[in-house]
């Protein structure tokens, strides 16, 4: 028997330093138009996407239920070259914002100064490290003269659509100087820049300036920035816990520290929905990873989601370099050149992976249920697991007002087989009662919540064994979970099985099945690649460690072909339109989507993996055979 003990209701105290008419702060949760509201962020880089893509990969963020639109500006891709800005094509922030504001949605600010974003100096420009050196990231100037010079250009070009912008958050991953932190606000506002919420990173042990800042937090599914290529140990991001930044999960486990008492909601703003490959670290993440991190972030009280990237994109190729993170810029990790894909739920080519509809679920629920849910406190069981290594003990959690709720359950581990749990008993201690849930099978892999004590209409429900995706006043809609038999408990104790649509007492109950991933992209015509003599640079690959071992191959591309599936062994490949760089990928075993929009051919360049190259993988990507071919966009 699993049991929770009851609920702890804190004070909720106003927190009257952020807000506006609309948007209202309080401890626990916000509120949207005297609401409870518990909003779902997704971050997206405008300069990253070709400007006419925008439209089609906001739209795609805005069906999946997403609201907020976040975005760094980069700095360098505005300034690369000192005093001339840059504010053209996908470059444009005020008419990406626009197009934000058009399709209904919010935007939140991240203008740095210094972003990271696998960006080249974490988005600073190099005249900029040039002229302030270790001055940067401090009140010292001239660094605080450039910043006001950049804030003003980005107040600028938003003028005229200050109802668009929901949150600031200032810099990134600033840990230990919050007078600097409060200086960049202070700096902002001078300037003009006013929103309901300014926010800033919290993880790692982060000094905040409390009374002008909401820290916000996150979460990955693996490290490509550790420095190692062994596979990672166990990750605190798939448990449940009253811990809010990533170390203090994993002491949560083994000390048991009292939770900390915090004075603003859970917001996160880099949960993240993928990774971003590094050369030396390249994990392949499943759309369980992303859902099961999301379920424990949801069934520990997050109150607002924030996905670091939702969809990924493109860098442009500079004025004077590449724009990419690299080991040559003093930098911790090499980053490919071009691509950002991040294996986000939406692909660099705009293509949808099975994250994203299994993310749209979870979101179509707090999109109509948030009101509710938002209020509700987390509630740890009285056993957890009690290192980040067990995979025993069950992992989950409970958000409830004292009289119904939602039991949460991980059963996924990135990597792991976790035990299946037979005949399973959770006793929830609830303000009038003590609730028992019987699961007969919690199968291994799965990650899911289902609803306790709901009431439609007339129908009382004690618990139901299917994780719902609407609830209202006298209707549910559930999704079948894989494994679990889906029936109601009524409230006299008999069992209601769950089969498509069903009336009972006036209240209509559906249930569906497993959800329909449509593709975006089928495969065309397959195309021949042709092996060349080496005419492109190496310059590309030239600070990556190994000998140049390149082979080259000439791709001719069909008229009216928009994109190409390339299937290649090797270590890295690059593709050339002209000379020009358009794409590369480190190769995982995966394939290789590239935009070839408007030309008729393009060549490949591709580095053999050797036995000497020192990489993490979880695919052998020498295995993958030759194969290109044209994609249709359905």
């Amino acid at each position: 028997m699993i049991r929770f003990p009851k609920p702890i209701f804190e004070e909720n105290p106003s927190r009257d330093n952020f807000g506006n008419s609309e948007i209202h702060l309080y401890k626990n949760w916000l509120e949207k138009n005297g609401k409870p509201w518990l909003p779902v962020m997704g971050e997206v880089h405008f300069s990253r996407v070709k400007r006419e893509d925008w439209r089609d990969v906001l739209t795609k963020m805005r069906d999946a239920g997403i609201e907020i639109i976040a975005s760094y500006v980069l700095w360098i891709y505005h300034e690369e070259e000192k005093g001339h800005f840059r504010f053209d094509g996908q470059r444009d922030l005020r008419a990406f914002v626009s197009l934000v504001r058009e399709l209904g949605m919010k935007f939140f600010l991240r203008p740095g100064p210094w972003a990271h974003a696998e960006c080249r100096n974490g988005g600073f420009p190099d005249w900029l490290l040039r002229e302030c050196g270790e001055n940067v990231r401090t009140t010292k100037e001239p660094y605080m003269r450039y910043v006001r010079r950049y804030y003003e250009k980005l107040h600028e070009e938003l003028s005229g659509l200050e109802d668009a912008i929901i949150g600031i958050q200032v810099d990134n991953e600033l840990l230990e100087n919050p007078g600097h932190l409060r200086d960049l606000k202070n700096l902002m506002l001078e300037i003009g820049f006013h929103a309901p919420l300014f926010t800033a990173t919290g993880w790692d042990g982060a000094r905040l300036p409390q009374d002008a800042l909401i820290p916000c937090y996150g979460g990955y599914p693996e490290a490509p920035w550790e420095q190692h290529t062994k596979p990672l140990g166990g990750s605190p991001n798939f448990f449940f816990s009253d811990q809010r930044a990533f170390g203090l999960v994993a002491r949560a486990l083994s000390e048991k520290l009292p939770k900390e008492d915090y004075i603003y909601p859970y917001f996160t703003c880099e949960l993240g929905g993928g990774n971003q490959n590094t050369y030396h670290r390249r994990p392949l993440l499943s759309a369980k990873d992303i859902l099961a991190m999301t379920i424990c972030k949801l069934g520990s009280g997050m109150n607002m989601f924030g996905y670091y990237m939702f969809a990924g994109g493109n860098n442009l190729v500079g004025e004077f370099s590449t724009l990419n993170e690299s080991r040559i810029t003093g930098y911790a990790n090499d980053c490919p050149s071009i691509t950002y894909d991040f294996q986000a739920p939406i692909g660099a080519a705009g293509e949808l992976r099975e994250s994203y509809y299994k993310l749209a679920d979870i979101f179509r629920f707090v999109n109509q249920y948030g009101e509710k849910l938002a209020p509700m406190p987390a509630v740890m069981p009285e056993t957890m697991p009690f290192s980040l290594e067990d995979e025993e003990t069950l992992r989950c959690a409970v958000r409830t007002d004292g009289k119904s709720g939602f039991l949460f359950i991980n059963n996924h581990v990135r990597l792991k087989k976790l035990p299946a749990h037979r005949n399973a008993e959770f006793a929830i201690a609830l303000a009038d009662e003590t609730l028992t849930v019987q699961l007969e099978n919690i199968p291994s892999d799965e990650a899911f919540f289902i609803p306790f004590n709901l009431q439609l209409g007339n129908l009382s429900l004690r618990y139901v064994t299917a994780q719902p995706l609407s609830i209202d006043e006298n209707s549910v809609v559930f999704r079948k979970i894989p494994g679990i038999e889906a029936f109601a408990v009524l409230s006299d104790g008999s069992k209601l099985p769950l089969s498509g649509k069903q009336t009972i007492l006036g209240a209509e109950l559906t249930l569906l099945e497993q959800q329909a991933m449509p593709t975006d992209f089928r495969k065309g015509e397959i195309l021949t690649a042709k092996k060349i003599p080496n005419r492109e640079t190496f310059r590309y690959m030239q600070d990556l460690p190994f000998d140049d071992l390149t082979e080259e191959y000439l791709v001719s591309i069909p008229q009216k072909t928009d994109y190409l599936s390339v299937s290649i062994p090797g270590n890295v490949a690059e593709a050339f339109s002209g000379g020009k760089l358009i794409a590369d990928k480190f190769l995982d075993g995966t394939e290789w989507m590239i935009d070839v929009r408007g030309l008729s051919e393009i060549v490949l360049k591709v580095q053999p993996l050797t036995a000497d190259d020192d990489i993490y993988l979880e695919a052998d990507p020498m295995a993958m055979p030759l194969e290109i071919y044209t994609l249709i966009k359905e």
